[in-house]
């Protein structure tokens, strides 16, 4: 390996563009000096005042883009770059000046890095530009984004009004009522947008969703509210089957469990007969041995099948239920044969049973009127449910709205219902409001004002671009906690917010670190952790089982289980960021520590394990990460390598050319002998040359993990080669040193995990006004270790997590800090 790995190339650490950093006073000086002489360079006499030595920089950036920047953009990428059918989807036609170029900021990001490595312009592209050219552009491009202004007030984004996805909705009822509800296959997936499905732009509202909240609605009350009048008489299929023969004084026994003494349970039998001699078929119905019913079936065929029907009386426990044949009849002369056939018992009860005992939850609810409730039924019906909404609203009710479900329950009770019903209807009123289902931001008007979401006011048309202002605590509760839980505050929460104290950092702080360390921060890992690491697909990854027989159903969940365990330790720990690809631990139980050849690990738990030697460590060698990066029948250093590009170092490479047949289909690529030689013919293509240099010498790193992930050292009798090389001329060989090169890019690492926990935290995309934001982010991570907490808090710290876009009519613009004070 070598030992220059820092060395100008492909993976390096790059500092941040917007903490107005010069690239170096000789090259600045020098590229000035090209584009524009000496009336140029003499701009660079800025004046005292710092306003007008800001406006004599941009001016200065303005003449460096048109005699740089956009002669080069016009000679040598427009001409693929531009239109709806833009290369990579990269539209540059638009560029027309300094501030196009930094609304693009993240774009440009990535031109320089590729205008570094030489690979854009493609190599075969002609005509191409000249070291001294690229360098110069690079340059100018370099010091337009580090004068990006990073002092005055960021924009935090626009807020659009989010539905709340399926695991946010599972984990809600159930901290909202006690209700463990399964969405499952009836809820419709969540669409998934910049890599999560919980950004508010494409989390829409169709109808077949409406349909399926109004009926989650019915089936969640009714398991957290039991009705006293309605002890509903459950219906409990004891048999069926297509048909059973009863013959020659046979019988057929099922089990009847019952909670009580003397409760009663009425018995349905389906049945028919094979009728031969003078009588028909006869069926007894025994209960725990005592013959209590005869039945005479006359039916003759299946498809008259009838259906037998007594009330019988239980005891408490298990109850014998037997269907017994009394009068078999046989003639062997004329082949008469009397049968009895039973294709299904079903019993309805109990019909006397009593009251069911009322939920937790129930309890709690009701408690909150009880004192009320005898004197004043409406107000207790409105304190009740004025609690309840104010907790699934995630906020204070109006007195509109406590009076509207209030007369709505009333309604109900004077239909007729009992009391519990009429709040059973009024909370699923409740659980299909968009107030429940939409985490709702409503901007606090002056006095008098109504009330309006951030989306309706964005709507309006208004010359006056918006200014910005902190939102409300209720709201900075919900941001809170959907982000580390997936879910509503908890009590200590909203606790804090109805106090005001979360407009205190310290406070705020206090609160992540907390949430961070409580069991529920378990879905940070489910629902960021596998959607950043793209875990998820390994549910539809189906490696050939012929090729692959370590493989099963069981394995398949250690290797999730394993992944998101290692995700939440890293949370809860305060683990450094850098351990998602240092990290010599895991977490295994005996089935997983064996397929990885790790001994003394026995049983089903999981628990942390130590790494000890260097084939593994961190998430890019853990089972998971390494089958949903290959093909069923293969390994693929071309899906490995785009992985590490893309998840691990935030650089994705451009979609591939039209029209490049894949590896597979390649015929000269098949008839190579190994997959390096075949991956080596298809870089020959120069369209292709240019990612797959990057992409194949990453993912070779890790050729010694077969298909599923585990260790193998050779390849269908041949030794596995692990050898990889980068543009610049860094080289490696196995997973430990591909490690390092990655070790060497942790800046790299740490900007596209921080821009990932952002959009998973704000629930939209980033643009370009969140470029210093990001910058920050990573600063301060850096400055504490990589501690992961201290990026968690920066975020719930930062001006797009608690502010948003408010037209000027309503706030001015506000300084958060000083907010804070």
């Amino acid at each position: 390996m070598r030992s220059d790995l820092d060395r100008p190339g492909f993976l390096r650490a790059r500092p941040a563009l917007s903490t107005h950093r010069f690239v170096g006073a000789s090259a600045l000086v020098w590229a000035a000096l090209w584009v524009g002489g000496p009336a140029l360079a003499s701009a660079w006499s800025m004046p005292d005042d710092p306003n007008d030595a800001k406006q004599a920089e941009l001016a200065v950036n303005d003449q460096r883009f048109n005699q740089v920047v956009a002669p080069f953009l016009a000679k040598y990428c427009v001409s693929c770059h531009q239109g709806d059918e833009a290369k990579g989807g990269l539209q540059l036609d638009g560029i027309t000046d300094q501030e196009s170029l930094v609304k693009n900021r993240r774009d440009f990001e990535n031109v320089l890095m590729r205008l570094e490595d030489g690979d854009m312009p493609p190599p075969n592209k002609m005509p191409r530009p000249s070291e001294e050219e690229s360098k110069a552009v690079r340059e100018v491009i370099e010091v337009i984004l580090s004068t990006f202004d990073c002092t005055g007030p960021v924009d935090p984004g626009r807020v659009t009004m989010r539905r709340l996805n399926k695991s946010e909705y599972i984990n809600t009822i159930r901290d909202l009522m006690g209700v463990e509800f399964e969405a499952g296959v009836d809820f419709p997936s969540d669409d998934v947008g910049y890599g999560f499905d919980n950004i508010g732009d494409v989390l829409a509202l169709p109808p077949l969703l409406m349909e399926k909240y109004l009926d989650a609605a019915g089936e969640i009350v009714e398991k957290a509210i039991r009705l006293p009048e309605t002890t509903r008489p459950s219906v409990r299929t004891l048999l069926n089957q297509h048909q059973v023969l009863v013959s020659t004084k046979g019988e057929i026994a099922v089990d009847l469990p019952s909670g009580g003494e003397r409760w009663e349970y009425v018995l349905s039998i389906r049945a028919w007969g094979d009728q031969a001699g003078s009588e028909p078929v006869k069926m007894g119905l025994l209960v725990n041995g005592q013959q209590v019913k005869v039945f005479e079936v006359k039916a003759d065929r299946e498809s008259r099948a009838e259906v037998f029907e007594h009330q019988v009386r239980t005891r408490a426990g298990t109850n014998k239920i037997a269907i017994v044949f009394l009068n078999d009849f046989y003639q062997p002369e004329t082949r008469s044969d009397r049968n009895l056939h039973v294709s299904a018992i079903v019993a309805k009860g109990p019909l006397n049973g009593p009251p069911p005992e009322p939920t937790a939850f129930q309890k709690a609810l009701f408690a909150v009127g009880a004192d009320q409730r005898k004197a004043n039924e409406v107000a207790a019906t409105r304190a009740i449910l004025s609690h309840f909404a104010a907790r699934a609203y995630r906020r204070p009710i109006t007195r509109d709205e406590a009076d509207r479900l209030t007369a709505l329950a009333r309604k109900i009770k004077r239909s007729g219902a009992s009391y519990e019903r009429s709040i059973q209807v009024a909370i699923q009123a409740i659980l299909v409001s968009p107030h429940f289902l939409f985490r709702v931001e409503v901007e606090r008007p002056p006095q008098g004002q109504p009330a309006t979401t951030t989306s309706e006011r964005a709507a309006a048309a208004s010359p006056t671009p918006p200014t910005f202002a902190p939102i409300g605590d209720w709201e900075l509760a919900s941001r809170l906690s959907y982000f580390l839980w997936s879910s509503m505050p908890d009590d200590e929460l909203f606790a804090a917010a109805a106090q005001g104290k979360l407009r205190n950092e310290a406070e705020i702080e206090a609160q992540v670190r907390r949430m961070l360390r409580a069991p529920k921060a378990r879905a940070l890992a489910e629902n960021f952790g596998t959607q950043w690491l793209q875990i998820r697909r390994l549910e539809d990854a189906t490696p050939s089982r012929r090729q692959f027989p370590a493989f099963n159903e069981a394995l398949r969940r250690d290797m999730t289980e394993e992944t998101i365990r290692f995700v939440e330790y890293i949370f809860r720990e305060d683990r450094p960021i850098l351990d998602f690809i240092q990290g010599r631990y895991t977490f295994a139980n005996e089935r997983l520590a064996k397929f990885y050849g790790i001994d003394g690990v026995q049983g089903e738990e999981f628990r942390r394990v130590e790494l000890t030697d260097d084939r593994r460590a961190g998430v890019l060698t853990q089972a998971s990460v390494l089958t949903v990066t290959s093909n069923p029948t293969r390994t693929s250093p071309v899906k490995r390598g785009k992985y590490i590009l893309e998840q691990i170092l935030g650089t994705p490479p451009p979609p591939a050319p039209p029209n490049v047949p894949d590896l597979e289909d390649n015929r000269k690529a098949r008839a190579a002998a190994t997959l390096r030689q075949r991956l080596e013919q298809h870089r020959a293509d120069p369209n292709c040359a240019v990612c797959h240099i990057k992409m194949d010498g990453l993912g070779f790193g890790m050729e010694n993990f077969d298909a599923i992930g585990q260790w193998r050292d050779k390849d269908h009798g041949q030794p596995i080669d692990a050898s990889g090389e980068l543009p610049g001329g860094v080289t490696f060989n196995g997973p430990a040193e591909l490690r390092a090169v990655l070790l060497k890019s942790r800046d790299q690492f740490r900007k596209a995990f921080t821009e990932k926990l952002l959009t998973y935290a704000l629930g939209r995309g980033l643009d370009s006004h969140d470029a210093c934001v990001v910058d920050r982010l990573v600063q301060a991570t850096a400055e504490d270790g990589d501690r992961i907490s201290r990026l968690v808090v920066e975020i719930c710290l930062s001006e797009p997590f608690r502010m948003r876009r408010v037209q000027p009519a309503q706030a001015a613009p506000i300084d958060l800090k000083a907010a804070a004070r």
